[in-house]
């Protein structure tokens, strides 16, 4: 009889890559689905066997809750299977360093989430920042972000400086409300909100206006 535990231990010992090798290495050996089970059990709530198998499902919600220890190969595994990277949106630069530390690939793409600390975080290794503020000042985002990846610090740090009211300003109320408000004051787009967004406060208007102004986008 076959050592069950030992080839458990095995087993757990693949990467996820190696996992879904293995399945499909099985279903082809065996004539089978991995989906067989499901089809089963929709099958068995009292449905006659002769209504048709169920429609093999081909997408299915991947939720991760947790690394198991293993935080750089399932990162990696990750990247590997989805082609995608990560945006770090907390806004501390202590997490940045720790993500930079776990020597993930060169090409596996980080970015920031948040503004105020895109530019820090770039210049600490980040490739660039998935930014609210860039809706309404493209222009001096992406040259914020271009002169933080060249090194060239002073510059990016001027730049900075006229957006930080921005960054700031626009989470006075839930996003999107303030940079829907500030591209129809700029002529962007015309007025309106769908539920369940609510108009700007009016008191918050003067704050997101003089936030323009300072980042010069407006007159």
């Amino acid at each position: 009889m076959a050592d069950i535990a030992k080839i458990v231990e095995q087993l757990s010992g693949l990467t996820v890559l190696e996992a879904a090798e293995l399945v499909k290495e099985l279903e082809e050996k065996w004539g089978v689905s991995a989906a067989a089970p499901v089809a089963v059990a929709a099958a068995g709530g009292g449905e006659s066997a002769d209504a048709g198998a169920a429609e093999e499902k081909t997408e299915f919600d991947v939720v991760l809750v947790s690394d198991g220890g293993k935080k750089i190969q399932v990162i990696k595994e990750v990247r590997a299977i989805t082609a995608l990277g990560l945006k770090e949106a907390k806004g501390e630069l202590s997490r940045v360093q720790a993500l930079l530390a776990l020597g993930l690939p060169a090409d596996f793409a980080l970015y920031s989430g948040d503004d105020a600390t895109a530019r820090a975080s770039i210049e600490l290794g980040f490739h660039g920042d998935i930014s609210v503020t860039a809706n309404v000042a493209p222009s001096l985002m992406h040259r914020m972000c271009a002169a933080a990846r060249a090194g060239n610090a002073a510059e990016a740090a001027a730049l900075d400086a006229k957006l930080a009211l921005l960054h700031r300003d626009l989470f006075l109320e839930p996003n999107p409300i303030p940079v829907k408000w500030a591209l129809h004051h700029m002529g962007r787009i015309p007025p309106g909100l769908r539920l369940p967004m609510v108009p700007m406060s009016a008191d918050i208007q003067p704050r997101i206006i003089a936030a323009l102004q300072a980042a010069e986008v407006i007159a």
